[in-house]
């Protein structure tokens, strides 16, 4: 005991804690880092593993042991089919294809378990010889801890001497190193690959299993804990088994000392480390290699950046629960100085770029002025680039079906502003994803902050004017997105996924923390003024909604097609095409890739904004992961990377999750989850990308002469 504090029984079980996250993470680390796989369904198979332990333990009396071993077996060999007829198909593929595969299966997975088992959760029984306490001489303590302890650290050994010392484990640092030098030497790396990935599994089962008495069992297991699994990684380093040991262990103890002492807002301080120490060394605490994206140089601005994220977000935190008479002004006035400061150092960066800016939007007028037959015209690029600025017949076509739903449906209307205001959401993510390239899984982050800027100045303020509601949290939103853009897209792949995700969760939790003020989880209940002053906000007017939201939805979309249709839209499609040559050119990549996120942030906020308008309502729902990941898939569903994507995606996804959920209401994922496996491994360009396909290929018959 020292200064009141029990030190060992924080070490004990912090450390405990850590070996559970350390046997499930570690086969994640080495196969990402030896695949390159966003592996996301990492934890279904640690949520299979462990059901097959508890349940031939509680079920069959199958020894603790022989249950691990079972449990080990049977999840490996589980993986290596899903390997051969799955994964395998995917190791060259993008990261979005991967990430919504591996939703898909998660989806499977977690709809499989809940109907074959249920949606209780799972005890373990423990043998006699695990429970009760054991006397380690400085203390008593919990025998199950311990052995956790001692197995962990077995582990660790064991697969550190299995990684430096044998043939195989050379094998699979040369391949993490460098797969191709790796196969010109005559090692195959295919049948690496899968010995592997089957390892990785099979300790995740086994980390599923012992850590069912501390974790808990349940079919949503494996999208509970996928963040600390993610951070684990993140923070130890890619295909690094002491460094995800070493960052499991501080994770455990971090996390088991701030559920004692600070037991409200302690999982914050683990998420805001994590985002710095990936802003400090993006490449984990152990790792190797460099993080940074186009090959520019880190610094320390990004961890004082980072620094001062944190420390505005904790300094929001206290005025929203202190509330100072004053300090509002204060805090408005320091966030419009903030946004003329940003704005004039674009402006003074882009300084040298004004001419051929100029350049480009003098050569866009003249292509589109220029008759066909013009100098202009003559080259087959220059014609598309000026045909993308005219809108086309079709355009009309979406606008069209949603006026004619207005009339049609209208007892589906309240669900009809729910799709449009998702099509928006989905809009803001492709201007930074399909356009941009920037990959984000905390893109709710803005969407929530939207919803909360105008409920909070409802509840709070009285401040019930709709539309200005929108233009503050679009500033709002904008100005979160470019602060924390300028920080976070220092960085890129694994590292920025972790930022992202972290930033949003980090939110989340602050939101809940302070549930006086924001409502948490049960939320606020909203008032506003009439829309221009004729037309209501209640739940009987949902036709004034719908069109609300659609005539919002049509400004913004006309605003976002300018916008990747204009010189800047076509930077960033250089920049996600080719982010080394882009700097090569003159385009300062950074600085056009904040732009695009800010300004996506911003749409976000809207959207956000506009659901919480709609429904009258807001909570911490709105910066969940779950609709990240959600809008992820609306995306790549639909084709990121061509605006129309986001309508096809939201229409299908949502008609689909609805129709499901009433017709299925415990397993309506497993139909969903199995439509984004097959759209990850068939039709890569979404759901628009087979429209394409299948255009050309018929135009090119038709278009072919006989012979």
């Amino acid at each position: 005991m020292i200064f009141g504090i029990d030190v060992a029984s924080i070490v004990l079980g912090g450390m405990a804690a850590g070996m559970v996250l350390f046997i499930v993470s570690v086969g994640l680390s080495v196969t990402m880092g030896l695949m390159g796989f966003v592996n996301l369904a990492h934890g279904g198979f640690a949520m299979i593993g462990g059901y097959v332990i508890v349940l031939s333990m509680n079920r069959l009396g199958v020894g603790f042991v022989p249950a691990l071993a079972l449990g080990f077996v049977l999840t490996a060999g589980f993986s290596v089919v899903l390997e051969r007829l799955l994964y395998s198909r995917l190791y060259r593929a993008a990261e979005l294809d991967q990430v919504l595969f591996t939703i898909g299966l998660v989806f499977i997975m977690i709809a499989s378990v809940t109907l074959l088992v249920g949606p209780e959760n799972q005890q373990v029984q423990l043998p006699e010889m695990l429970r009760g306490q054991m006397d380690l001489g400085f203390t008593l303590y919990r025998t199950y801890s311990v052995v956790l302890i001692l197995v962990g650290i077995a582990f660790v050994v064991a697969l550190w001497l299995g990684f430096e010392r044998t043939r195989m484990g050379a094998q699979i640092r040369a391949a993490v190193d460098n797969r191709r030098m790796t196969e010109s030497l005559g090692i195959n790396v295919n049948r690496l690959f899968t010995l592997t990935f089957a390892f990785g599994s099979g300790m995740a089962a086994v980390g599923g299993g012992l850590g069912a008495e501390f974790l808990g069992l349940d079919p949503q297991y494996a999208l509970k804990y996928l963040v600390f699994f993610l951070i684990v990684v993140a923070v130890g380093g890619l295909g690094r088994v002491t460094g995800v040991f070493y960052a499991a262990a501080i994770i455990g103890v971090l996390d088991f000392v701030l559920k004692q002492y600070v037991p409200r807002g302690g999982t914050l301080y683990i998420y805001a480390l994590t985002i710095l120490l990936l802003l400090w060394r993006p490449q984990g605490l152990f790792g190797r290699g460099a993080g940074a994206t186009g090959g520019e140089k880190e610094d320390s601005s990004a961890t004082l950046m980072g620094f001062g994220l944190i420390g505005a977000i904790g300094l929001a935190g206290w005025w929203l629960a202190a509330k100072p008479s004053g300090f509002g002004l204060y805090a408005v006035l320091a966030a419009l100085a903030a946004t003329v400061a940003c704005f004039a150092v674009g402006f003074a960066r882009n300084r040298a770029n004004r001419r051929a800016r100029s350049y480009l939007l003098g050569l866009v007028r003249k292509l589109q002025s220029a008759p066909p037959t013009g100098k202009y015209m003559a080259h087959p690029a220059a014609l598309a680039f000026s045909r993308r600025h005219h809108p086309r017949a079709w355009e009309a076509l979406p606008w069209i079906l949603a006026l004619a739903c207005y009339f049609l449906f209208p007892t589906y209307l309240t669900f009809g502003t729910e799709v449009l205001v998702t099509v928006l959401f989905a809009l803001s993510l492709d201007l930074a994803l399909g356009y941009a390239g920037i990959i984000t899984l905390g893109h709710a982050a803005f969407f929530g902050i939207g919803a909360y800027v105008v409920g909070m100045a409802s509840v709070h303020a009285g401040w019930t004017e709709p539309i200005s509601g929108l233009v503050f949290a679009a500033i709002v939103a904008g100005i979160l997105g470019l602060v924390s853009g300028w920080v976070l897209l220092r960085t890129s792949g694994l590292t920025l996924l972790m930022l992202t995700l972290c930033f949003a969760v980090l939110l989340e939790e602050l939101s809940n923390q302070f549930g006086e003020y924001t409502g948490g989880f049960d939320g606020k209940n909203l008032t506003f003024d009439p829309i221009l002053g004729l037309f209501e906000f209640d739940q009987l007017s949902s036709k004034s909604q719908y069109l609300y939201v659609l005539a919002v939805l049509l400004i913004l979309f006309l605003v976002i097609r300018s916008i990747v249709n204009s010189p800047f839209g076509q930077s960033l499609t250089g920049i996600r095409e080719n982010i080394l040559r882009m700097p090569a050119v003159g385009t300062p990549v950074r600085w056009r890739l904040v732009l695009a996120y800010s300004m996506s942030a911003a749409v976000a906020g809207v959207a956000g904004a506009l659901l919480a308008q709609a429904t009258l309502f807001v909570n911490q729902t709105f910066l969940s992961l779950e609709r990240s990941a959600a809008v992820i898939i609306i995306l790549i569903l639909g084709g990121y990377g061509r605006l129309y994507g986001a309508f096809v995606g939201a229409i299908a996804y949502m008609a689909l999750a609805h129709f499901l959920s009433k017709a299925y209401p415990t397993a309506w994922q497993l139909g969903l989850g199995a439509l984004l496996v097959v759209i990850a491994l068939f039709a890569r360009n979404g759901v628009l990308g087979i429209g394409e396909r299948l255009f050309a290929r018929v135009g090119g018959r038709l278009g072919r002469k006989p012979a």
